[in-house]
């Protein structure tokens, strides 16, 4: 089954460039959401298996905030993506249980490592008999 990803960026171009390189790479988009109240009804509506998170969003709101919100009613795996790392963010950041945080600009090969890992984790995760 092809992974489903929904993109948290409120920066379109990188949306679209991160779009781009999941769907040349087999991978499913679900969904691209640019705040974090639009991140929580998409991953609501989509059940997506993988969540691309930018921590700062616009609106009310941020990236952390969705995160712990999708985890929480969905247990979805989340990385964040983020060219402004805070060391004041990180106990939010763990709430958030993320599967980790890269940097951006992101490396294709670096995303899709990133991502293949987190699916396997997840996957490991599930009780047995529950299907992703």
């Amino acid at each position: 089954m092809t992974p489903r990803i929904l993109i948290v960026e409120d920066e379109a171009l990188l949306s679209e460039m991160l779009r781009t390189m999941l769907e040349d790479n087999g991978l499913q988009v679900v969904g691209v959401a640019e705040t974090a109240a639009q991140a929580i009804r998409l991953a609501d509506e989509t059940v997506p298996d993988f969540v691309l998170m930018d921590i700062r969003l616009r609106g009310m709101g941020d990236g952390i905030d969705a995160a712990i919100a999708i985890r929480k009613q969905q247990g979805t795996p989340v990385l964040f993506l983020s060219a402004y790392y805070d060391r004041r963010h990180e106990d939010r950041m763990r709430a958030a249980e993320p599967i980790g945080c890269l940097t951006k600009p992101v490396q294709a090969e670096q995303l899709l490592k990133a991502i293949g890992e987190g699916l396997a984790k997840s996957r490991a995760q599930q009780p047995a008999g529950r299907p992703n």
